[in-house]
């Protein structure tokens, strides 16, 4: 018997909120394409949780609504602290790290300065459902849950994909000109392809607990996002995701340790500390690992998300890095699917995106083994009896815990890079084939986690500002085409660019010139940060990074833009 073959662009493997937010911006880029996803349906349980400034952006460009999405959110209230550390949920904290605190109001006016999507805290499954219902309505998207992809064999026109439908056990071929494989830490795209994963595979082994509870009376006094508690024979993680309703509650155990169904509850009993009623509603185990892989490409097939990297969840990074991924991968794809550029500019995935995210990898590890200064400063040790008799003093309201106490907070505010990390986030800045070269030192060598500098200097995040345009009021991010490159000039310099696009044939690569005659910026952002000046220039990518950067028009600056659209262009 025949198996039946069809034929896409792009095929998806994976149906998370990676998966989700590529078809997402396929459609948008008009490439059809399937999304295969072996499960029934979306994820049930919370998981991941931190949705990051760029993380934002990203689905703001790809257009997700933005209110759907804080909707979901807890509310900034319930995000008073970023983490306690506690000996139960019924005590009150040790200390903690402070979202809202005068100490942190530079910071948190900086977010709101620099982004037009300050980052959320959104359960994962909450979000996957958003972003289905955005891809499910697009005419040029086929989802298909309940559909595994065996095995696949390639050339050097496409992919071939023997796809099951597990609902009849029935097989069928896809031929897709490339693969995006969505499809986890175990992506089995991945082992396919053989492509190792480097870095340690087993930092530690957690027990995740789903909880129905409503805590609110435990924590009201110091309402946030993540609590630390500590026993004589108990380390743990509360993670709100919701105080009135939801939680989860997080066990380090040992890699094959037995686990009876009465144990989860002894251990959440114990780490809430008094008989407030909970209900567990699942329990899983994972590990914790820190790996990138080997190759993010094989041949037309391209890893993203946690296929290609997983980390430790300290500093809330492995999503959000997996929506960079797409982000820098989709437009590149779109645009060679539609003839507009050659396949060699997908060459440039890999040696853009590998540098961020093996720094990203190995700070959310840094992250998790710095925790150990906190534990240091509770008095966690590995003698049970020792531990369970410093956790009893710090109970004991005299100056020698107070003291404890105050060694507890410094250790805690020296995990700022661990919180804080919008340099993480924006500081990103890409190099190679499809980025202007520039003399000075490579933002990225400065880098710190907490800490991000804007930037017009080619490689960089576009910076943000806001900008008027009759009554409404847009990004310096809303400006830009999702597929098509961007030349953003002056009102003074636009005719001279546009001319000389014309002149020298290449005005037919797919981009939009913009004056900034009819935008009047909102703040002084445009000056400080643009940097454009009278007759300068930005070409700037679908993906809000910058690939060409002058503050004036000369023959010299029209030279180094035009070989560097070369790369851009089919042939």
């Amino acid at each position: 018997m025949s198996v039946k073959l069809e034929h896409v662009p792009v095929a998806i493997v994976g149906a998370g909120p990676i998966g989700l937010t590529a078809s997402c911006l396929l459609s948008q880029a008009g490439i059809k394409h399937i999304l295969l996803e072996q499960s029934p349906g979306l994820h049930q349980w919370p998981q991941a949780h931190v949705v990051s400034a760029r993380t934002m952006e990203i689905l703001r460009a790809a257009g997700i609504s933005e209110p759907a999405l804080r909707a979901k959110a807890a509310p900034l209230a319930d995000m008073s602290y970023l983490s306690c550390w506690v000996h139960t949920l019924a005590k009150e904290p040790w200390g903690g790290f402070a979202l809202l605190s005068p100490e942190n109001a530079d910071y948190l006016v900086q977010v709101l300065q620099t982004t037009p999507t300050p980052n959320a805290n959104i359960p994962q499954d909450k979000l996957e459902q958003i972003l289905y219902q955005h891809a499910q309505a697009a005419p040029l998207v086929d989802i298909r849950f309940g559909h595994q992809l065996k095995s696949h064999v390639q050339s050097a026109k496409g992919v071939i994909a023997s796809v099951c439908n597990r609902e009849d056990d029935t097989l069928y071929e896809i031929n897709a000109d490339f693969l995006i494989a969505c499809d986890g830490a175990g992506s089995a795209v991945r082992h396919q392809c053989g492509i190792e994963m480097r870095g340690p595979r087993s930092l530690q082994h957690w027990v995740t607990v789903v909880l129905q509870a409503d805590f609110r009376h435990l924590v009201k006094a110091h309402p946030g996002l993540l609590y630390w508690t500590y026993g004589a024979e108990r380390t743990g993680l509360f993670i709100a995701y919701d105080i009135d309703d939801r939680w989860v509650y997080m066990h380090a155990c040992e890699e094959g340790q037995e686990i009876t169904d009465e144990q989860p509850k002894q251990w959440v009993r114990s780490a809430i500390g008094d008989d407030t009623p909970f209900k567990i509603v699942h329990t899983d185990r994972w590990s914790m690992s820190a790996q990138v892989a080997q190759h993010f490409r094989d041949g037309r097939i391209f890893l993203a998300g946690d296929a290609a990297h997983r980390f430790p969840p300290t500093g809330g990074m492995g999503m959000n890095t997996g929506m960079q991924d797409v982000f820098n991968l989709c437009w590149k794809i779109a645009r060679v699917v539609n003839g507009t550029s050659a396949v060699a500019l997908l060459d440039s995935y890999e040696h853009e995106r590998r540098p961020s995210v093996e720094r990203n990898c190995e700070q959310s590890r840094v992250n998790f083994q710095k925790m150990s200064q906190v534990e240091e400063a509770i008095g966690i040790s590995s003698n049970v009896e020792k531990t369970r008799e410093n956790l009893n003093l710090l109970d004991i309201d005299d100056t020698h815990s107070q003291q404890r106490r105050e060694r507890i907070q410094q250790s805690i505010d020296a995990q700022r890079d661990h919180f804080f990390m919008l340099g993480m986030d924006l500081g990103v800045c890409y190099d190679g084939a499809l980025i202007q070269t520039c003399p000075e030192e490579a933002p990225q060598n400065n880098y710190r986690a907490s800490e991000y500098n804007p930037s017009s200097a080619a490689g960089n995040r576009l910076p943000h500002c806001w900008l008027q345009e009759g009554d409404k009021q847009l990004s310096t991010h809303d400006i830009v085409a999702s597929v098509k490159l961007t030349l953003l000039t002056t009102s003074d310099g636009y005719q001279q660019w546009a001319q000389a696009l014309t002149d020298t044939g290449t005005d037919n690569i797919e981009m939009q010139i913009i004056g900034s005659a009819h935008l009047a910026p909102a703040d002084d952002g445009w000056d400080t940060l643009i940097g454009i000046k009278q007759y300068g220039a930005l070409l700037i990518r679908p993906d809000r990074h910058i690939a060409f950067s002058t503050d004036k028009f000369s023959e010299d600056a029209w030279v180094e833009l035009s070989q560097l659209l070369k790369n851009y262009q089919v042939g």
